[in-house]
Parts: structure tokens; C-alpha cells; sequence
């Protein structure tokens, strides 16, 4: 069964804090995605003009990809772009499989 979530605060990411880890070990060299690093970034203190977003999509509850995304507020409007840039990430990260 095919799930799409949306992880928006520290204690949902903790949640899925091991198997997101062991996903990104295995399909990213990015150590910037892993959980404890992402978990500094959804810290209320941290930032109060951005807020990161996660979308994990799994298959029977194992994680098949992320995409990272920051909500930002810009002029009163909000938008979102990718967590980090192009050149620490790659926007997308999906299991070769389910390319």
C-alpha cells in the first residue's frame, strides 16, 4: 500500500526517526538529510521565518523516498522551496526501484 505523509514538526520526525536515517544511508550520501540534522532545522528557536516540510512517500511502511521542502514567508506571500541547494542536494531521493 502506497503512503504519501507530510512531516512538519520534531516529534512526527521522531517518529520515523531510525527507518528515515537508514533510508538516506542507503539511497543518499547527504549526512544534511539525516534525522538529527533535519530535527535542528524544525526547532521552533531555530528559525522563525522558515519552516521545513518532509514529504516521505512509503510502500507497506518502508520508506521509497523524501523530498525535503522549506516554507518560507517572502513579502507576506509564503513559498517553498527545496531544503537545501542544488549543490548539497539532489531534490528528489527515491529508491532506484520506484524511479
Amino acid at each position: 500500500m502506497f503512503n504519501l505523509d507530510l512531516i512538519t514538526d520534531v516529534k512526527s520526525l521522531l517518529k520515523i526517526g531510525r527507518k528515515l536515517d537508514a533510508f538516506i544511508v542507503d539511497n543518499s550520501s547527504n549526512p544534511f538529510l539525516l534525522c538529527g540534522f533535519i530535527k535542528k532545522f524544525m526547532n521552533p528557536t531555530f528559525s522563525k521565518k522558515c519552516r521545513p516540510l518532509i514529504f516521505v512517500a512509503s510502500v507497506n511502511q518502508e520508506i521509497v523516498g523524501i523530498v525535503p521542502f522549506v516554507l518560507k514567508r517572502r513579502f507576506f506571500a509564503p513559498s517553498a522551496n527545496f531544503l537545501y541547494a542544488f549543490h548539497f542536494s539532489p531534490d528528489f531521493i527515491v529508491r532506484e526501484e520506484y524511479r
